[in-house]
């Protein structure tokens, strides 16, 4: 009885530490975010602002967050917080080299040739719509080339709304985009603040949706709050945004509904959405953030995303979340050259609709910041984009801090990926085609 009793006990003790040792594992596997403190520098970016601009309630998830990290030593990503827009240059450039001159951890990750060290810019015009020269150039005296979103040698990752790789991804020595699509991260716009699946801030989303929709009524929809184009009469095919293509190719064609607003009669974008099976997601009037995509997914319509832009001299776009998100198996990319295409595109993909919109579960969560505004339709906040920024980095870190091979692939040869794109067939989607989040 006593060697019984004795037994239990060494049981329980051993039980007790191999739960204290899968903890301790579980623990050094999560990530760890260090949130740089700007308070006494004259560059506080921080918290007094309390929620004026979106990107001091980021600052804040981090902070509040189970991957907030104390000790700069031993973090995994660092997070550079900022008011989200600079008057100037100068006044960007002092408060990154607050971060290069004040501490070592900017300089130790660059030298070991990481990207570690991650800030915010929000708005249309990517980095350069914060403070730095849009163009940026490369080099730049102004500039120091490990901060500068034009070079190659930049160690300064980028959160942004929008994945246009221009710059140094296209051998290129100036861009406005500035994406580079090892080291930034296209995550979904902040201020989708808006209930009840609308994906916008309230005001707009009792209008109407900002882009062109595709939809076949049942197939296409596109509608756009104000004019794209100029002259309105006579659009143009080759417009670098997508839009005059669409308008050109499809506004008189059965089954898709184009609507061109200040021109057409609006109509109310979520019920057509909601009876949709695709919509056009295109940049903004401007080339700015992409957003369509958001009520889109939120309606349960497949949206129609753009492989490139700018006619010219095409422009490949990175889609939100790549790291994470299978987007060839919930939505289909159109070159600007090929629109035309798009018709043979959508039927080609049509057996598939069904079950490509039943993906959409896995995403549509995703778009959210449920954890920062509260939940939209009942989420518990858990697969938020919050969430995703962690994942994403988390999936960057075990892989030598850098994207995997296999998402690199998805964003740099799209026809292996995407079904029914040229020169790929639906053939691609067999075998792989349901897809859930966990």
């Amino acid at each position: 009885m006593l060697w019984s009793a004795r037994s239990l006990n060494l049981g329980l003790c051993a039980l007790a530490l191999a739960i204290a040792l899968f903890i301790a594992i579980i623990d050094s596997r999560r990530l760890r975010v260090y949130i740089y403190d700007f308070k006494g520098s004259g560059h506080d970016a921080a918290d007094e602002l309390g929620d004026v601009t979106v990107v001091p309630r980021l600052t804040r998830r981090f902070r509040e967050s189970e991957y907030a990290w104390p000790d700069g030593d031993t973090a995994d990503y660092y997070f550079i917080p900022t008011r989200g827009h600079f008057d100037t240059q100068q006044q960007l450039l002092a408060h990154l080299n607050v971060v290069r001159t004040k501490y070592p951890w900017f300089n130790r990750t660059r030298d070991a040739g990481q990207v570690r060290h991650y800030i915010f810019f929000p708005g249309d015009g990517g980095p350069g719509s914060v403070a730095f020269n849009n163009p940026t150039k490369c080099p730049d005296p102004e500039i120091p080339e490990d901060i500068n979103p034009a070079c190659p040698g930049r160690a300064l990752g980028m959160f942004l709304n929008l994945g246009m790789r221009t710059g140094a991804d296209l051998n290129q020595s100036e861009c406005v985009w500035c994406f580079q699509a090892k080291k930034d991260i296209f995550i979904p716009i902040l201020s989708n603040v808006c209930a009840a699946l609308c994906g916008w801030v309230a005001r707009v989303a009792k209008s109407y949706v900002r882009g062109y929709v595709i939809s076949q009524m049942q197939q296409l929809f596109a509608d756009f709050v104000r004019p794209s184009l100029a002259p309105m009469q006579h659009p143009d095919a080759t417009e670098y945004t997508g839009r005059g293509g669409i308008y050109a190719h499809y506004r008189n064609k059965p089954g898709y509904k184009i609507v061109r607003s200040g021109e057409d009669k609006p109509v109310p974008f979520a019920p057509f959405m909601r009876r949709t099976d695709w919509c056009y997601s295109p940049v903004g009037q401007s080339g700015g953030v992409p957003d369509r995509y958001h009520p889109a997914i939120l309606h349960g319509c497949l949206p129609v995303m753009q492989q490139t832009i700018v006619h010219a001299t095409p422009v490949p776009v990175v889609l939100p979340f790549e790291d994470i998100l299978p987007w060839h198996l919930f939505s289909t990319l159109v070159h600007v050259r090929h629109l035309d295409h798009l018709e043979k595109q959508l039927e080609c993909l049509k057996p598939y609709v069904k079950r490509m919109r039943a993906n959409l579960r896995g995403a549509w969560t995703y778009m959210m910041y449920s954890s920062i505004y509260g939940p939209f339709v009942g989420e518990d906040g858990g697969n938020d984009a919050f969430e995703g920024i962690i994942r994403v980095l988390t999936k960057r870190r075990d892989n030598n801090w850098t994207v995997d091979a296999e998402t690199y692939s998805r964003i740099t040869e799209r026809e292996k990926w995407f079904p029914c794109i040229l020169n790929s067939t639906a053939t691609d989607l067999v075998g792989h085609m349901t897809w859930f989040a966990s």
